[in-house]
């Protein structure tokens, strides 16, 4: 399938969408910019997902952000494909009537297709991956090498045996973290991560990011706070409790990391009667719309130079978005100028 984008725009007085060039390629035209009805809509998307479409648009009238959305598109010829969707609401500056807008985009990594993700097992072995990855794995390993020999050593003060250790054990988890998410990205891929369903309270997961994150805060990012939002604490959801705190510790890794000044947000809101969303907000830098797509790619990155002072494999949010999927959820982006709301939304019953 090839990789299609375009935007996008919908009238709400004539309740008529105009696709692009792009935009039309991807439902499946060939003969350039079209126009679709709400009756011709429902041929390409499923009656739940305009439903889910129509919730995000009525969210962005009332609070005017954009909000991003996976997507599986019907083709005029019956192939169903996966789309990236980001929408937003506004008021046209001449007509003042409201029109929402955005982008759609095609041809990446969808974690509902095991068997095209199979087909694309290559990537494991791609130079860069393997650049990546032995770059990861060695850093550590030198640190726990260098700092056991050091130990080994001459007789060291109890101050410095404490401080090596440290060292020995923060790299030794890194490895451990890094090792878990690949297995559990390849457990994923053959469809063999399987979930533990169970009651538990949103304060479960908000307490785990708490206790994890707050002395790292403490000790590292001084000026920095971690903020909870903890107003539905006592909700109770079912789910595997194990994952969504997996999920959330992913995308509190990458807010902080990603980020280098202001507080961070952690916390659980209802975005209908239906939809429960699980948020990590911070202060960074924008993310273009041709970016957000491909940053759910697994080992693909947004800015190589970051990349590199910041460490990981590339797979954290690929595998975010994966778990999110196997629970029945979405994982998605709202941007708001300088603030980047990463969420996963999940049914509540």
């Amino acid at each position: 399938m090839d990789t299609f984008q375009g935007y996008w725009s919908f009238s709400f007085p004539g309740r008529m969408l105009y696709a692009s060039i792009g935009a039309s390629k991807l439902l499946g035209y060939q003969s350039g910019m079209q126009m679709f009805s709400l009756k011709q809509l429902a041929g390409f998307l499923s009656k739940s997902q305009l439903r889910q479409i129509a919730g995000f648009l009525q969210l962005s009238k009332n609070d005017n952000k954009e909000y991003n959305l996976e997507v599986t598109i019907k083709q005029k010829e019956g192939e169903v494909i996966p789309c990236w969707l980001s929408m937003q609401c506004f008021k046209d500056l001449h007509s003042g009537q409201l029109v929402a807008c955005g982008m759609i985009s095609s041809g990446y990594y969808c974690g509902k297709e095991n068997e095209r993700v199979c087909n694309r097992s290559h990537d494991l072995l791609n130079s860069k991956f393997l650049t990546t990855i032995s770059h990861e794995v060695l850093t550590p390993l030198n640190i726990i090498i260098g700092y056991s020999k050091i130990i080994r050593g001459k007789k060291r003060t109890e101050k410095e045996t404490r401080e090596f250790s440290g060292y020995i054990h923060d790299s030794a988890y890194s490895l451990y973290e890094m090792f878990t998410e690949v297995l559990d990205l390849s457990r994923l891929y053959a469809g063999k991560l399987e979930l533990n369903n169970r009651m538990f309270h949103v304060s479960e997961v908000l307490e785990s990011v708490s206790g994890k994150y707050r002395k790292v805060f403490e000790t590292k990012y001084k000026g920095r706070k971690l903020l909870i939002d903890d107003s539905l604490k006592m909700l109770l959801i079912q789910g595997d409790m194990g994952k969504m705190i997996q999920i959330m510790d992913i995308l509190t890794d990458n807010a902080i990391k990603f980020s280098y000044s202001g507080d961070i947000t952690v916390g659980v809101k209802m975005v209908s009667r239906k939809i429960v969303r699980f948020y990590v907000r911070n202060t960074g830098v924008p993310i273009p719309h041709e970016i957000v797509g491909h940053l759910f790619n697994p080992f693909s990155r947004y800015d190589e130079s970051l990349s590199r002072k910041t460490g990981g494999l590339g797979i954290g949010l690929s595998l975010a978005r994966g778990l999110a999927h196997l629970m029945s959820g979405q994982l998605g982006l709202s941007q708001d100028g300088e603030t980047l709301e990463f969420y996963i939304d999940l049914p509540y019953r």
